[in-house]
């Protein structure tokens, strides 16, 4: 019997003394009765001196004469068991224990909350360490060994006994209700008081369904008070879906003096309306609550503030809850509190979240100049206006290439040695982001630090996680919020954003929060009937430079391919995305050519791109292939990095883990795909006279009837000139006049040092003042002599029609484009001369062959570096690509990861 053929068997590494346990094993089978498979699966190695290991070739396990004092010592070993070949010899022990140590190291060093002085100077139990890596099927056996062993493993089968009886194979997703029903009915009332006290979780998740306390009494609210009046130490309540149940059971009652939610930290409530905001604002009711999501339950609809008492919450989720923008909702628990917030499926806008989120704390400021030969530096423009800030280029910053960037931050200190303020530096991108979610919050309560861990990390306060999905918010909001959030948000969630602002978006002031005035003059519009979504142009802000933090993000996809969502009435699904790709999607490659790159941010982590389309023409596969490779890129330069700095003597340095997790959710199946071929429209007159000869009783034939008419192409307009409102035209007061460049240099802040000298007596300039308010500022509008089609229209928007929309400093893509460096732009004006004006819709669309995305990426994809490297040598222009990271397809609907 070797170790091999066991899967539950781990090596650890650890630097303890030789455990005195029995090696008989009849001796421990007569003791808990285990069968002989128990045994065999119970195999702990352990490493007494770990840098005293003999350097001897393969010898049997238990033939050398210091085996016990310096090698192994092993748990039930067989006396002809001997050491199995694939553990090779000796001499390769210790590369393989310092690889084992190397591990734990990172597992401390990645820890986020730091050990207690007593946890570091005391002893670690053996069998706490091995319990991890032992298979969990085994942990009801193992607790039979003796009362050491129960208190080990026993917490981890009690601690959430329906997920466990899961995992043990007992039960499944399918007969949860009859489950809890049976657990609430007979089991908790035959569980001993000791194993009551080990009962933390109680996740009835999946045993909800219409009218479903009809069907199973056990699932009321009395049963709820009996359970947790019988589980002291219940502190994780879900009751997701349970529709008609009414929780004010957690508060006091004549029969309960003392609340019965005092010892909850997390509380699930989707989906529950009764009896929510009672107990939510009933004081000593939930005094511990640090989780709480009450999606899809009701709010008043009033200008007041809504006290919640709950001092300790630090993640709230309030999905589905019809938050409105006219409405804005005012809870107490917006005082910076809150490290987590989910507003996701209501209808906050651009406006609304001004309003709503000015309430939270973003006074923490993590973008600092160490760090701007390698990511830049953000300056602002104070002279010009007190809400202008740029990015401004040094050293290497503008050419995205390995090396420095890589680097993990250094740690921080204080100037005081008997100073107790710990100094405001972002995270150095090592370390994983915090999961906010169910499980993840369970998981982190299940350490032993579970409180600490769930708490603001040392020198944070304020948001750092927030989901804004389903909502309607635009990319000139989202750019805003990022600009405010300072550098402070670690995960970012909106899946989808409106290309143009609405109407009546408004600019916020970045110091203080308040509305400065309306983004754009009105005189032009995206069609009513046109609905475009994508995050194109603004990649930049993603850069460590502006968002300091940022480790986990989800957005939509043109955020990586510039290839927006189209909504057009009249076509179908697969016409709409041939428009996309093929007549929206030039004009925005060609005005923003530098969409997100891997090495924009080496510390985003994790990536989950939204609404990619099922179905390509050829530029969606060719972004995404083409992205998949520079993620093959870094991942092959940080190894080389990893691999020269492992080389060297002495201390080495650390470098970011790079993107390791991509997932591309699909856009769910509206229409079933057209033929290639297809009409768009049927003329209701055609379809009268299409028919046959008419029958007639005399010789001669009846009259024929007229030709069909021939089908003709019809114009959609994406963007039209409209006349602004008065109330508008009356807030803005504008003094346009167009000036020569050596005008223009006394109102513009000019090109940064270090940029080629560039002729702009020949580039177009106007003096514009927004208000009276403002100062005169020189703008660039476009040139003659370019041939870039999105410069000549900007050109001829700016100039003859007197477009100015979305004044800003020019970003990298303008820049790119033809745009001189260090000038101000009309930003969203730029971004109408990107689109086309009107798309002409022929009355048969002949598209080419479109090919599945999810099907060719996995065509393209290569199992192995040393593949991909002959694929690259022998064919260079076949499109593949090779990483070894996480890479997942999710289709929207239905749920399913292939």
């Amino acid at each position: 019997m070797y170790c091999k053929q066991v899967p539950s068997v781990r090596l650890l590494a650890l630097r303890i003394p030789v455990c005195q346990v029995t090696t008989q094993p009849h001796r421990l089978e007569s003791r808990a009765r285990l069968n002989q498979t128990s045994i065999i699966r119970l195999k702990i190695l352990f490493l007494a001196p770990i840098f005293s290991l003999p350097t001897a070739s393969p010898i049997p396990f238990n033939t050398s004469p210091n085996y016990q004092a310096s090698a192994f010592h092993r748990i039930c070993v067989p006396e002809s068991a001997s050491l199995p070949l694939s553990f090779g010899t000796y001499n390769s022990l210790p590369s393989r224990l310092h690889l084992s140590i190397l591990r734990l190291l990172s597992e401390i060093c990645s820890m986020d909350v730091l050990p207690t002085y007593q946890q570091a100077t005391t002893r670690p139990d053996w069998l706490q360490l091995a319990a991890p890596y032992i298979a969990f099927t085994d942990y009801p056996s193992l607790c039979r060994v003796s009362r050491r062993f129960w208190s080990v493993f026993a917490p981890q089968l009690w601690r959430d006994p329906c997920a466990a009886s899961k995992r043990l194979g007992w039960s499944t997703d399918g007969d949860t209700r009859q489950w809890w029903a049976n657990f609430m009915s007979r089991t908790l009332l035959q569980l001993t008081p000791k194993t009551r006290l080990l009962i933390q979780v109680l996740d009835v998740r999946g045993a909800a369904g219409p009218r479903e306390f009809a069907m199973y009494s056990e699932l009321t609210a009395n049963a709820f008070t009996l359970a947790l009046q019988l589980l002291p130490n219940v502190t994780a309540l879900v009751l997701d879906d349970q529709e008609s149940l009414d929780i004010r059971f957690l508060g006091r009652s004549p029969q309960q003096t003392v609340p019965l939610g005092r010892a909850l930290r997390v509380l699930s409530l989707d989906n529950v309306n009764h009896g929510v905001l009672k107990v939510l604002q009933s004081p000593e009711t939930l005094p511990e609550l640090l989780y709480l999501e009450v999606s899809g339950s009701s709010w008043p609809r009033h200008d007041r503030l809504i006290e919640l008492q709950l001092p300790k919450l630090r993640i709230l989720k309030l999905r589905r809850c019809g938050l409105r923008s006219d409405k804005p909702l005012y809870l107490n628990v917006f005082d910076g509190r809150l490290w987590s917030l989910d507003v996701s499926d209501n209808q906050l806008s651009d406006l609304s979240a001004a309003r709503f989120l000015s309430q939270l704390n973003f006074t923490r400021r993590l973008r600092t100049p160490q760090h701007a030969s390698t990511e830049g530096l953000v300056e602002r423009w104070t002279e010009f206006d007190r809400h202008t800030s740029i990015l401004e280029v040094h050293g290497s910053s503008d050419v995205f290439l390995p090396g420095a960037r890589y680097l993990v931050d250094a740690p921080a200190f204080t100037a005081l040695a008997n100073s107790q303020e710990l100094p405001a530096v972002r995270s150095d991108g090592s370390v994983p982001v915090r999961q906010d979610t169910l499980d993840g919050v369970l998981r982190l309560l299940s350490r032993n630090d579970g409180i600490a861990a769930t708490d603001h990390l040392p020198g944070s306060i304020g948001l750092t996680h927030l989901h804004l999905s389903g909502n309607q918010f635009s990319a000139a909001g989202i750019e805003s919020l990022l600009r405010r959030s300072n550098g402070q948000i670690e995960h970012f969630d909106c899946d989808s954003m409106c290309l143009f602002p609405p109407s009546g978006h408004f600019r916020v002031d970045e110091e203080s929060g308040r509305d400065l005035h309306p983004t754009y003059t009105g005189k032009l519009g995206i069609h009513e009937s046109i609905r475009m979504y994508g995050f194109s142009g603004l990649s930049h802000l993603f850069r460590p430079v502006w968002c300091s933090n940022l480790r986990s993000l989800r957005i939509h996809h043109s955020f990586v391919t510039n290839i927006p969502t189209v909504s057009i009435p009249g076509l179908g699904d697969i016409d709409r995305k041939y428009f996309a790709e093929k007549h929206i999607f030039p004009g925005l490659d060609w005005a923003y050519s530098l969409a997100f790159l891997p090495d924009m941010n080496p510390r985003l982590q994790s990536l989950t791109l939204t609404c990619v389309p099922r179905q390509s023409f050829g530029p969606l596969v060719h972004k995404l292939t083409f992205f998949l490779r520079l993620l093959g890129l870094q991942e092959q330069a940080l190894s080389i990095m990893n691999k020269a700095e492992a080389s060297r003597p002495g201390r080495s340095v650390r470098f970011v883990s790079g993107l390791r997790y991509l997932t591309l959710e699909m856009e769910s199946m509206e229409n079933k795909p057209m033929e290639m071929s297809s009409p768009l429209e049927l003329d209701a007159e055609e379809l009268m006279t299409s028919g046959e000869t008419p029958f007639s009783f005399f010789n001669e034939s009846a009259e024929q009837s007229p030709p069909p008419k021939e089908p003709r192409s019809y114009y959609i307009p994406v963007w039209t000139y409209i006349i602004p409102k008065a109330p508008l035209r009356n807030n803005r007061v504008f003094q346009v006049e167009e000036i020569g460049h050596d005008v223009a240099a006394n109102y513009s802040p000019g090109a940064p040092p270090g940029y080629p000298p560039r002729d702009l007596s020949k580039e177009k300039w106007i003096r514009y003042r927004e208000s009276t308010k403002k100062r005169l500022v020189a703008v660039w509008a476009g040139n003659t002599w370019s041939r870039s089609p999105v410069i000549q229209k900007y050109r001829c928007l700016v100039l003859e029609y007197g477009v100015y929309e979305g004044l800003g400093p020019t970003t990298i893509h303008h820049t790119r484009a033809g745009a001189p460096v260090g000038c101000f732009i009309f930003q969203q004006t730029w971004l109408y001369a990107a689109l086309p004006q009107t798309l002409e819709v022929p009355p048969t669309i002949q598209t080419p062959e479109y090919e599945d995305v999810a099907a060719e990426l996995r065509r393209r994809h290569v199992s192995t570096y040393e593949e991909f490297e002959r694929i690259r040598k022998e064919s260079p222009h076949r499109p593949c690509f090779y990483w070894g990271g996480t890479f997942k397809i999710i289709h929207a609907k239905p749920n399913h990861v292939s």
